[in-house]
């Protein structure tokens, strides 16, 4: 079978590592795919970790790769929103870097929340658990919310 591809998309979890561990293989098979012209994008949904993250990790597992080449969850939301929405994030850290790379703003206050990107926040503090509280005051008024995730929430 001889078939041409420009690039490929790689999911992360499962296929590059499980858990702390590269997937046997999968480094070099990456880099193969490099050497033959192919272009490369990692993606990933979860949105906890900023492309960065997901690149410091890839590089201790030994893949190359750089931040524009990690399309995670949270971007792939932010993508949606024009530059300058007022966003509630319900989510961790990743999750909110990528409105801000958008030029969006943050905002508390669900009056002024245009759209409401919803992720995954493994360790909700009491703020951010009263956050994902204001999501439902942010639905009855009416504002887009973007679930970044299809995992279940857990915590408070």
């Amino acid at each position: 079978m001889t078939r041409t591809y420009s690039g490929v998309v790689i999911d992360l979890d499962g296929v590059c590592y499980r858990g702390g561990r590269a997937v046997a293989g999968s480094s070099d098979a990456v880099s193969r795919l490099r050497n033959a012209g192919i272009g490369v994008t990692f993606a990933t949904n979860n949105s906890t970790r900023t492309p960065q993250d997901n690149v410091e990790k890839l590089a201790s597992l030994g893949f190359e790769i750089t931040p524009n080449e990690v399309v995670t969850s949270g971007v792939a939301a932010a993508d949606l929103l024009d530059p300058g929405t007022r966003c509630m994030v319900i989510g961790a850290d990743g999750l909110r870097a990528a409105p801000r790379a958008r030029r969006c703003e943050l905002v508390d206050d669900p009056q002024q929340t245009q759209a409401v990107p919803v992720g995954l926040d493994p360790q909700p503090d009491r703020r951010e658990r009263d956050r994902r509280d204001n999501v439902l005051f942010g639905l009855r008024a009416g504002h887009r919310v973007e679930p970044v995730e299809r995992r279940p929430v857990s915590g408070g």
